[in-house]
């Protein structure tokens, strides 16, 4: 029997050391490979789990190239675009921003910085570039966002920590790793690389790994669509109770007047149910009581006639 348990803990051991290398291989890949550009899928999972849930990372993402050098240093560059997100039916144009109005440190990092965590966990610079395009901050002003991020690889792993402002046409939020100087909850931005796709780069937009990729969230823009259904649902159902009334407004909200200004809003109305039916017996109970009161006149006529 001890011989038995023996062999079996022996062929456990080698099957996790099998599986390990299996893991690995990809790593020893980039490890052993000459000087050049390589083209890896990635993914970029910035998730706010507020406001039903939202991806703002994958979207922006583009592509993830590797660049080696000939002493072996090797750096990623990330390539990103604009791009936009929808809310409970909110359409917002997001962007990378390394320059946000009003930035803060509420969240430990200040608004703005775009950079990496290095092996020891510290945030580092990551070098960038701006695009020629421009996106609309909070401020309707044009802004020119981040197009390229590179930074270097100090140790190869399959999920890398990230800090940057994902700001839009509504707001922004700086993303990075929880942290004791922050007043405010953080949210994470990683990038998981997949490196059994290293390939030479061959001159065409690097590749985006997003449907194989699976996180402990809601996938990319479900939670969006999610939010976005249940909000216009409710949107649906809101009905106002006013004075006896069911008022359905045309947006499905009822419009906040001020400084006792006329309302231009389109909107249709119902009795309620309870004041329908005091209606309906109130108006059954005139009706009959004018019957009687025409047939009493009637008799009151004849009558009078008779004699």
């Amino acid at each position: 029997m001890g011989n038995f348990f023996r062999r079996l803990a022996t062929l456990t051991v080698t099957a996790s050391l099998a599986v390990s290398s299996m893991l690995q291989t990809g790593a020893l890949e980039i490890n052993t490979v000459k000087s050049g550009e390589y083209s890896v899928d990635a993914a970029l999972n910035c998730y706010v789990n507020a406001m039903g849930g939202v991806e703002f990372g994958n979207p922006l993402l583009t592509g993830a190239k590797i660049t080696v050098a000939e002493n072996g240093r090797k750096e990623m560059t990330l390539s990103f675009t604009k791009s936009s997100v929808t809310i409970y039916s909110v359409t917002c144009d997001t962007f990378i921003d390394i320059a946000p109005p009003n930035p803060n440190e509420d969240r430990g990092v200040k608004s703005g910085v775009l950079g990496y965590y290095d092996k020891n966990g510290a945030i580092q610079n990551a070098e960038y570039t701006l695009s020629d395009d421009t996106a609309p901050n909070p401020r309707d002003e044009q802004v020119h966002y981040v197009d390229t991020m590179t930074f270097p690889l100090d140790e190869i792993k399959d999920v890398y920590s990230l800090t940057m402002y994902i700001n839009s046409n509504v707001m922004g939020v700086q993303f990075c790793e929880e942290n004791s100087k922050a007043t405010q909850t953080t949210y994470t931005s990683r990038l998981t690389v997949d490196w059994n796709s290293l390939r030479e780069y061959d001159g065409s937009s690097a590749g985006v790994k997003k449907s194989d990729t699976e996180f402990d969230t809601l996938p990319p823009s479900a939670a969006a669509t999610e939010a976005a259904t249940a909000a216009n649902e409710t949107v649906a159902e809101k009905i106002v109770e006013k004075d006896g009334l069911n008022i359905h407004y045309a947006d499905g909200s009822e419009p906040i007047q001020s400084n006792n200004e006329a309302l231009n809003t389109s909107y249709y109305a119902h009795l309620n149910m309870p004041v329908l039916i005091i209606v309906i017996c109130v108006s059954a109970a005139i009706l009959i009581a004018g019957i009687i009161l025409l047939l009493s006149t009637k008799f009151e006529i004849k009558k009078r006639n008779d004699k």
